[in-house]
């Protein structure tokens, strides 16, 4: 057994070096002023502004092994922490993942954006807006440690992720399971056909407490591109047994346009309704970006009416950032 386990280590060491003998590093810095006002009455400010930046580092590397697999391995450094991270092992078409925030999920939506999509740009307005969460987005299965099983073909890709624990900080040693479990399916392809995006997807979260129920999470997308043109639609919907069987429901059409080779512009609007709410949450939001040829700038300009659900609760906000 001694002669095993120290076998491992000696190929798990080797491996290491020649992966960093083939690192690649790349980066980015997203610089950002963001305005944001709204009038719901236990936050009300007018006007508030911010300065703000984004920096990521990506560190990766691949090795083809003896037996014909690829084994590759990376991490990014979001503002100095690591904020995703994968090792993976494949061959053909099917990986087999391991890490955060990495690999196919029903997270983000695919209709047409200019650069930031309007739940990241509109989520400062008061903290109970639904689109601050990412839609409906619950424990999201891949954004935690994870395994994660994929096959690649020419109509698309099938994920399958399962995350045992929602911890938050999982050691190289733990065996803590804290804030349950979640299992994560989608299909995300152009189904053979060109200028065809779509995505769909369940994923289902189970609590680790007697008294919290499963969150179920589906998403049914899709997206078309003519030329210039491109024109999608996003539907998630999300039933949360904990709280007396609620169910939300977001829906979302964009169009996108591409003036020339330097302009983009995009606009969205997204509905989102729950069981028992007083209003439905209306979101708007036009983008428009320039493309320097290796520097883009955008500016994004939004509202929200009944924010959180709340008739009456209402903001604004407005981005312009470069990156």
């Amino acid at each position: 057994m001694k002669k095993l386990l120290t076998t491992t280590a000696i190929a798990s060491i080797a491996l290491a070096g020649a992966a960093i003998a083939e690192t690649k590093v790349s980066g980015s810095i997203e610089q950002t002023y963001n305005s944001n006002s709204h009038d719901k009455a236990a936050q009300e400010h007018k006007n508030t502004g911010a300065i703000g930046s984004e920096t990521n580092v990506t560190f990766s590397s691949s090795k083809e092994l003896d037996n014909g697999m690829t084994a590759a391995g990376k991490f990014r450094l979001e503002n100095g922490s690591v904020d995703n991270k994968s090792f993976s092992l494949s061959s053909g078409g099917f990986t087999v993942e391991l890490g955060i925030d990495t690999g196919a999920n029903i997270t983000g939506d695919i209709i047409p954006t200019v650069a930031d999509q309007t739940h990241d740009f509109m989520k400062h307005i008061g903290t109970l807006t639904i689109i601050a969460t990412d839609s409906l987005s619950g424990a999201d299965a891949h954004d935690k440690e994870h395994i994660g099983f994929s096959y690649k073909s020419d109509v698309g890709t099938v994920a399958v992720n399962y995350m045992p624990s929602a911890a938050s900080d999982n050691g190289s040693s733990s065996v803590t399971d804290a804030g349950g479990s979640a299992m994560e399916y989608v299909f995300a392809g152009s189904l053979g056909v060109d200028g065809l995006n779509v995505k769909v997807g369940q994923q289902v979260s189970e609590s680790d407490s007697t008294t919290a129920g499963d969150i179920t999470e589906k998403t049914y997308q899709a997206a078309y591109s003519m030329g210039q043109f491109s024109a999608g639609v996003a539907i998630r919907d999300k039933d949360d047994e904990t709280t007396t069987s609620e169910v939300s429901k977001s829906t979302a059409y964009a169009v996108g346009y591409a003036i020339n080779d330097q302009i983009s512009v995009s606009y969205e609007d997204r509905t989102t309704e729950k069981d028992g709410a007083s209003a439905d949450e209306e979101a708007k939001a036009l983008s428009i970006g320039y493309n320097l040829g290796g520097l883009a700038i955008v500016a994004n300009i939004g509202e929200i009416d009944n924010i959180g659900t709340t008739a009456g609760e209402n903001g604004e906000a407005f981005q312009i950032s470069h990156f």
